[in-house]
């Protein structure tokens, strides 16, 4: 007897809003959509609402949620600035995700674009969130779950200073404890 292979969170996503019936997604559907992912996945179906929001206006929704993370077609410029910058598989992934994500704090902060810099804020945020959600994971190692504890906390120290975190970064990976728990982790 085979298992049946559980879905992605994607498509689970939309199956909860097939089955729910919703024609409409605010705030409230998203939320419903949410509690059902737990329910089915556990901690890992834990996600955000701008996800949601975003599996959903892809797969042509009528979604009415605003979130600077909802991808809407006013965001393009946006959108393609920021496609595949977040990452956190590893320590070398986290940094270079951050790298990116400074690079672009710091050219919209030159140009003045407050909502590019609100839109890098949130990405980290974004980041934070889910690693933090991954370090409490009880199914994956002792050892993952302490790198995305880890991971977290630089996404974390990026968005409150980014201008000093660079150096505490190369402080932080020259610190005995750092070296003990993760080795020498050189820039990517």
């Amino acid at each position: 007897m085979k298992d049946t292979p559980v879905p992605s969170k994607k498509e689970l996503i939309l199956q909860i809003c097939e089955e729910k019936g919703f024609t409409v997604v605010r705030l409230n559907e998203i939320e419903l959509i949410n509690r059902a992912l737990r329910e089915t996945l556990g901690p890992r179906g834990e996600t955000t609402p701008s996800y949601i929001a975003n599996v959903l206006i892809e797969a042509g929704k009528d979604v009415r949620y605003r979130d600077i993370l909802v991808k809407r077609k006013a965001d393009d410029r946006y959108a393609e600035l920021f496609e595949g910058v977040l990452s956190f598989k590893s320590l070398e992934a986290a940094e270079k995700s951050l790298r990116e994500i400074d690079q672009l704090y710091h050219k919209f902060k030159a140009e003045g674009d407050r909502v590019g810099m609100a839109r890098t804020q949130l990405l980290a945020t974004t980041g934070w969130r889910r690693a933090s959600i991954m370090a409490k994971n009880k199914k994956l190692s002792p050892s993952v779950r302490q790198e995305k504890e880890e991971i977290a906390h630089w996404f974390e120290l990026w968005n409150e200073n980014p201008e000093v975190f660079w150096d505490w970064l190369e402080l932080r990976k020259k610190s005995q404890k750092f070296q003990k728990q993760f080795g020498n982790h050189s820039a990517p």
